[in-house]
């Protein structure tokens, strides 16, 4: 027909279209199912809610369960068998006995999350990797378990429900760990926010528990305390239930309180002025700087006064504080009641494990004798004596335990000392140990000033002379912490051939362990890698530079 333009190719694929329409068979109404139908109670397959919220980019399709189904492991619905003996995984993630009955087979049809509050089932679902339509796998699980716990979600407890012959559907049992979104105080005048912040030792975007902030708590209360603040009080007002977003202190300062003056009473032995160096509450600096009242440390005080007064003899003394306000109450004055009671005397002295020494060689040296009054610092003085005496003689090892017995009679007590000789010991070896980014001092420079050499009888008294030498060489730093020390202990008697070995004995001249500069002084192990021994053994026919001829200048020759 002329003006008419036809298009066999699109004519032929009508044709074909309809008769496939016309001849192929029409499936029932009961055939005509969606793909995410799920089987029914009486084996009918059951379409998906309409109002289901439609799923979004990045997030798995979720299947709805037949009508009667429940998230709960105990209640199962009918006609769904949960006989296989499907476990149910604590929250560390390890699957209970009784893992039966599983073909390998299972698929995953279904993931549901219990207990969600505020984190949303996607964001949960990021610590997921057992996903819809895939196999099931036990350890995938206990894995997903693990992740959650450490996401904050607490109690992931998994129970299962089998859906037909081979579904499964995980329901993961969860409970929100709260996470601290803000952080507040309210009533906070004199100290800053800044440092209530670093004592509290909460942080924002951090899980929390009620069991921290009440730690927080405390820990707040005792700052103050420690400022002079003592009748501040903490309040918490949110950070304790499990929908609070945040933490909340409401704070009550009161008044900031400073030590006026310290006194004594009762106290006959020592003076004001001694028993206050024994003390560390004191008034403020120009009354202007420090001096808070802490009833801890005046606490710590007391317990200080009582052992200064026991050191001196008074076993039975006992010592009692008073606060004294001001109208302000602002001002303090601290008063320590002291009753000191009788003071012992040492009525005998004892030794109990001496060999070597006697007992009139122990008491010559010994500064407290019998009756006198009981002294603490001497006691020490002579225990320090007595491990003196037994290192001259090598029994560095030597342990003197001093042990006061005190007697029926009130005001005598008797000193028995406790002494394991042990053996004598000798010098093994000397290590010398360089500390410093860079040392170059040489090895043989403290050794010079060490009068302690590998077979000499071991003695402490050497050893403080030796310590004393090089302190005083200005060769190394004497602040406190830094100064040269002389330290020895038990040698490896496994790892060395003898007890001690002389220079160019057994060990030989480089047989010495310890950093030095000196690379004659190392040992082959001691070597560092640039500093190997050579791979070849030099040439020995080959005359030294200082043995060779001189060659003369030309024109004399």
């Amino acid at each position: 027909m002329p003006g008419v333009w036809f298009d066999r190719r699109a004519l032929t694929r009508a044709a074909l279209l309809i008769s496939v329409s016309i001849f192929a068979p029409r499936p029932s109404a009961a055939q005509m199912v969606s793909p995410d139908a799920l089987p029914g109670d009486d084996g009918s397959l059951t379409l998906p809610s309409k109002q289901a919220k439609p799923t979004t980019a990045g997030e798995q399709p979720r299947r709805e369960l037949p009508p009667g189904v429940t998230t709960s492991s105990g209640l199962m619905p009918a006609g769904l068998d949960n006989s296989g003996g499907l476990p149910v995984i604590s929250s560390q993630g390890v699957p209970k006995p009784g893992l039966t009955g599983l073909t390998g087979k299972e698929i995953v049809v279904g993931i549901r999350f219990v207990g969600l509050v505020t984190v949303t089932e996607q964001a949960a679902r990021r610590n997921v990797k057992s996903m819809e339509g895939r196999p099931f796998n036990e350890k995938t699980v206990g894995d997903d378990v693990r992740r959650l716990t450490q996401a904050g979600l607490l109690g992931n407890d998994v129970s299962y429900q089998r859906v037909g012959d081979n579904g499964i559907v995980i329901t993961f049992h969860v409970y929100e760990r709260p996470t601290i979104r803000y952080i507040k105080f309210h009533g906070n005048k004199k100290i800053r926010r800044r440092s209530l912040l670093k004592q509290c030792g909460l942080k924002e975007k951090e899980h929390f528990l009620p069991e921290t902030v009440k730690d927080a708590k405390n820990r707040l209360e005792e700052y103050y305390h420690e400022k002079g603040y003592n009748k501040a009080t903490v309040k918490i007002i949110e950070g304790q239930n499990a929908n609070d977003r945040g933490v909340v202190f409401l704070i009550n300062e009161g008044q900031k309180q400073k030590v006026f003056w310290v006194e004594f009473e009762g106290n006959k032995i020592a003076s004001d002025g001694q028993l206050r160096t024994k003390i560390k509450s004191k008034p403020p600096l120009l009354y202007l700087f420090k001096g808070e009242v802490d009833r801890q440390l005046i606490d710590a005080d007391v317990a200080q006064i009582i052992d200064y007064y026991r050191g001196l003899g008074f076993f039975q003394a006992r010592v009692g504080r008073e606060l004294i306000f001001n109208e302000t109450q602002n001002w303090v004055t601290i008063r320590f009641v002291i009753d000191e009671g009788p003071r012992s005397k040492v009525r005998n002295i004892e030794f109990l494990g001496p060999k070597i020494f006697s007992r009139e060689q122990l008491m010559a040296d010994l500064n407290l004798h019998e009756g006198d009054y009981f002294n603490g610092a001497k006691r020490e003085k002579d225990r320090t004596a007595l491990e003196d005496k037994y290192g001259e003689k090598g029994y560095v090892f030597a342990v003197i335990q001093p042990e006061i017995r005190f007697d029926e009679a009130p005001g005598e007590v008797d000193l028995v000392y406790q002494i394991e000789e042990g053996k004598p010991c000798v010098v093994s070896r000397v290590n010398v140990a360089i500390k410093g980014d860079n040392p170059h001092t040489r090895r043989n420079t403290i050794l010079n000033r060490v009068s302690l050499h590998p077979g000499d009888l071991l003695s402490t008294k050497e050893v403080r002379d030796s310590e004393r030498r090089l302190r005083g060489s200005s060769l190394f730093k004497n602040t406190p912490g830094n100064e040269p020390k002389i330290s020895f202990d038990r040698p490896d008697v496994e790892g060395i051939g003898g007890i001690a070995e002389r220079p160019g004995g057994a060990m030989g001249a480089g047989g010495f362990r310890g950093q030095s500069p000196d690379p004659q002084q190392q040992s082959p192990q001691a070597r560092r890698p640039h500093q190997q021994a050579p791979r070849f053994a030099p040439r020995t026919d080959v005359p030294l530079r200082s043995e060779r001829r001189p060659i003369a200048p030309r024109g004399i020759w």
